[in-house]
């Protein structure tokens, strides 16, 4: 049998004798022994984790040494998934600089593989580093807005939501109003309530009709829906896409005043093919 398929096993064979209460600084051998730089990042992560003091920044130093030798993205982000798991359940003194090696380190990682770090691992972040989770997602090009909606959706389970606001309010361009609905549905989705209310700092902004139709999309209650109708400016496309919300969500009476609306608004236009296909819907 090859080396390479006894790296996982030598890797799996150092985190289980850690478990059992094997001094770690005495499996550093062991780890040395692993070629596969993948395995042998996980086996230095497991010591490092394990001990306090200036050795377990020398030997997580090698992890990280390690972790850039590991050619393919997929197989990185992988690696930094376990990396995440093993420091969440370790007794070490340092976590937290650890945590913030990790955030520097897939700051530079690019794409889609990237985000897919954000929607899986985020929760095995501890309180103390989601505020720079969080700014790590924001910075996270073309994949914003799903990377950072699953580090929310961490969050309102693990602390106050006022700082969380407080950087997604300071958010430019599009990507604030979004990922404010979107916090505003999982506060509401755990009963969770805040003044304003994020959909209101939301319908702050200067609004696309897509970004209302999305905060449509978003709204929970009777009362949401009245807040976007406020802001409208008498668009019938939106005025249908607020029928069909209330119509889901159960609510009879908001939907019969929006379908009215709708249909005075789409009466008002001049006959033409958009006309007709409003009417339709």
């Amino acid at each position: 049998m090859g080396s390479k398929n006894h790296n996982p096993s030598i890797a799996r064979k150092i985190s289980r004798e850690i478990k059992q209460g094997t001094p770690p600084e005495s499996l550093l051998n062991l780890a040395k022994t692993i070629d596969d730089p993948y395995y042998r990042s996980l086996s230095f992560v497991s010591i490092a984790s394990s001990i306090k003091g200036r050795k377990s920044k020398e030997f997580f130093d090698e992890a990280i040494s390690n972790l850039r030798r590991v050619n393919q993205a997929w197989r990185r982000i992988e690696l930094l998934g376990k990396i995440t798991k093993i420091l969440k359940l370790s007794a070490g003194d340092k976590k937290d600089v650890m945590f913030d090696r990790i955030l520097n380190f897939i700051s530079n990682e690019k794409g889609e593989n990237a985000k897919e770090f954000f929607v899986k691992y985020s929760k095995n972040f501890p309180d103390e580093v989601l505020d720079s989770l969080l700014n790590t997602s924001l910075s996270l090009k073309n994949y914003e807005f799903e990377s950072s909606k699953a580090v929310i959706r961490i969050w309102i389970k693990q602390k106050p939501v006022d700082s969380l606001v407080s950087t997604i309010s300071k958010v430019k361009g599009e990507l604030r109003p979004r990922l404010l609905g979107y916090l505003h549905f999982q506060l509401n989705k755990y009963r969770i309530k805040i003044k304003p209310t994020a959909l209101s700092l939301a319908l702050k902004s200067p609004n696309t009709e897509e970004i209302l139709k999305y905060l449509v999309r978003i709204c929970s209650t009777s009362s949401d829906l009245n807040e976007i109708d406020k802001v409208s400016e008498s668009s019938p496309s939106l005025m249908l896409a607020l029928t069909a919300r209330a119509d889901r969500k159960g609510f009879s009476k908001e939907a019969e005043n929006f379908v009215a609306k709708a249909e005075s608004q789409i009466n008002s236009l001049k006959s033409s093919n958009k006309k007709d296909k409003l009417l339709q819907k």
